[in-house]
């Protein structure tokens, strides 16, 4: 016999580890929702992501600095540097946001 979870219990996703994944349903992520509504204001979405993509690198980093395996670190370090380039091409869409939306007010 399987057991199955409550229907109204918060789902896990797949990636604990990240940042932006939280158990969905909780209190803690229904404050979460209205926090990034508030800060939504104050920044962009593409800001904002950026932000996150950048600590993403970071924690890769640090993570490839402990791994003496050669390739897991590589391909970590690839992997932090992509995250860099998504981060500094999401600021530059931010820019050009910007810059459009003073143009049409």
């Amino acid at each position: 016999m399987t057991v199955r979870p409550r229907r109204d219990a918060p789902r896990a996703l797949r990636f604990p580890f990240m940042s932006r994944n939280k158990v969905i349903g909780s209190r803690l992520h229904q404050r979460a929702i209205g926090a990034s509504v508030a800060v939504y204001w104050c920044m962009s979405i593409e800001t904002e992501t950026a932000q996150r993509y950048r600590v993403r690198a970071e924690e890769l980093r640090t993570i490839a600095s402990d791994d003496h395996n050669h390739v897991t670190h590589d391909a970590l370090t690839k992997i932090a540097a992509d995250y860099e380039r998504m981060a500094n091409t999401l600021d530059a869409i931010d820019r050009t946001n910007q810059i459009l939306h003073r143009h049409r007010a």
